[in-house]
């Protein structure tokens, strides 16, 4: 009676067993489509330059680099009439203006993709969750909405100080250490431990979880904007600093390192603005 009952059980779940495994089997191409969004945001960030100077190594605050060789606008230096990240500026279009901005909400778009959902990865393979479209969605919504206020700083750093000197390599390197010092407030440390608790769920929860890492990494995307917001390289150290601040036991100390690295250097310029590699 005894292996009757054991054996009618071990029947009663194998149909469960074969459910539960075929109800897996749609998770491995759910579970890559951030991958492969990650991968075509940075072929095309590849594709537009992946050089450029910001405000505080010599370039231009807004998009610099990116119309290079084109003949300069009025009020927007290196940059001019043509076709910028597929979107057509005029020679009248100035630097606040639907066109630049267009230009540079695109731009913002593809880089957030390419730096943000890859800073997220960790997190959801790590508790093995699936992230869902609404989630990644909900997620990204934040940082597109902090792009308009950085195209507004930038381009009224752009307006300020058309020419790059000594001024306005103070004044970057002023937001360079305040975003270094954000790095050891309480907001901070609250900002990095929500958007790690919020991997998965709707799209209020990729809200919550997007808001809670603009708090967290909005600080060194500034920093980024002010280095060069097209160069691939400091996009890519960035990047790994914000995995590894997110994903890592000693990873907050890397960032708070990253940081402290910036705002040293950023202090130097201060102090002694004319011996900066750039106007060597």
């Amino acid at each position: 009676m005894a292996l009757w009952f054991t054996i009618s059980r071990q029947r009663a779940t194998l149909p469960v067993m074969a459910v539960a495994r075929n109800a897996k089997l749609p998770v491995a191409p759910l579970a890559l489509w951030p991958v492969a969004a990650v991968a075509v945001a940075w072929m095309a960030l590849a594709m537009w330059g992946g050089d450029s100077q910001g405000l505080l190594t010599g370039g231009a605050p807004l998009m610099p680099g990116a119309m290079a060789g084109m003949p300069a606008m009025p009020g927007m230096a290196g940059m001019g009439s043509g076709t910028m990240l597929g979107v057509q500026i005029g020679a009248g279009d100035k630097t606040f203006s639907w066109p630049v901005f267009g230009a540079f909400f695109w731009m913002w778009t593809v880089m957030i993709v390419a730096m943000m959902v890859t800073v997220a990865l960790p997190s959801f393979y790590r508790r093995r969750a699936v992230p869902t479209t609404a989630f990644v969605v909900g997620n990204v919504l934040p940082w597109l909405a902090a792009g308009v206020p950085v195209y507004g700083s930038l381009a009224g750093l752009q307006v300020a100080f058309p020419d790059v000197g000594a001024t306005a390599l103070r004044v970057a390197a002023v937001l360079v250490v305040a975003g270094g010092a954000y790095e050891l407030t309480g907001i901070k440390r609250r900002s990095r431990d929500r958007c790690c608790a919020l991997c998965d769920g709707t799209w209020r929860d990729g809200l919550q979880a997007g808001q809670a890492a603009v708090g967290c990494c909005g600080p060194m995307m500034g920093i980024l904007a002010l280095l060069g917001m097209m160069n691939l390289v400091w996009m890519a150290v960035l990047t790994v600093v914000m995995v590894a601040e997110r994903s890592w036991r000693w990873g907050p100390w890397v960032a708070r390192t990253v940081a402290g690295a910036l705002a040293l250097g950023a202090v130097i310029v201060l102090v002694a603005p004319q011996h900066f590699p750039v106007f060597a």
